[in-house]
């Protein structure tokens, strides 16, 4: 074990462009990172991204996190890393208050927002079956309609944040909808249309707040595993967000 944890220097927190590299190459104190968090409601599939990426199941990524002390994952080698931060997101006011404390301590470079059309496990469940003409449902105990409302939150929290928290918006340099598991709501009559028709609203207040904030809009990027895998992500934040000088 080294001598020295990896550390963030606060004094370095510079974004530095893919072409910003020269001079550094060959120095083993320094390295080039990114800081990403997972942001979505509860069972959307953070997890499972990190799993497909790390060849690590969820057993092996829980204890990562005790072992460091906070749900967080380096992925890539050879100096050049993404530091991911995959949070639960779960509604309860515990889990939403260490979401908030989470993302105020690590002021991510970019920040993934995860929807999907139905929560882990029930993903090829009839309930979930896209409706006649991509109609959202009315009746407030639908599946669907429930599923619904806990994206909506999930996107009011996030609008909230970077409202009330100029560091973060400060920090952040991109927000990327990820629209997950493809294979499923394909097969069940679903289109990415659809749900950026359901969450215009929200994600409208949620891109004006960005806009402010000087933050950049990704279109939403449809994803699963036989289709974009994680490294695909990875490349449009390596883009989009630029880089972060670190030490170790």
């Amino acid at each position: 074990m080294a001598l020295f944890p990896d550390i963030k220097l606060t004094v370095l927190n510079v974004n530095l462009s893919l072409a910003d590299r020269t001079g550094r190459k060959g120095n083993k104190l320094m390295r080039d990172q990114a800081s990403l968090f997972l942001h979505g409601a509860t069972g959307a599939g953070k997890t499972t991204m990190l799993e497909r990426e790390t060849g690590k199941n969820a057993e092996e990524l829980k204890q990562i996190s005790r072992t460091i002390g906070s749900e967080a994952h380096l992925i890539g080698q050879k100096g050049e890393v993404t530091y991911v931060v995959d949070h639960g997101g779960e509604q309860r006011k515990s889990f939403t208050k260490s979401r908030i404390r989470t993302l105020n301590e690590l002021k991510p470079l970019a920040i993934l927002l995860l929807l999907d059309h139905a929560p882990r496990g029930r993903e090829t469940d009839q309930d979930y079956k896209c409706p006649n003409k991509g109609a959202l449902p009315e009746d407030e105990g639908h599946p669907i309609r429930l599923r619904f409302e806990q994206h909506i939150k999930a996107i009011s929290e996030l609008t909230w944040i970077f409202q009330t928290n100029p560091a973060v918006g400060e920090r952040c340099k991109l927000v990327l909808p990820i629209v997950n598991k493809r294979d499923a709501w394909e097969n069940m009559g679903y289109t990415v249309h659809i749900f950026t028709d359901w969450y215009f609203d929200a994600l409208t207040e949620l891109t004006s707040t960005l806009a402010i904030n000087r933050i950049q809009w990704h279109r939403p990027v449809p994803m699963a595993g036989q289709w974009e895998g994680f490294g695909q992500t990875l490349d449009i934040v390596r883009e989009k967000a630029g880089k972060e000088l670190m030490i170790k």
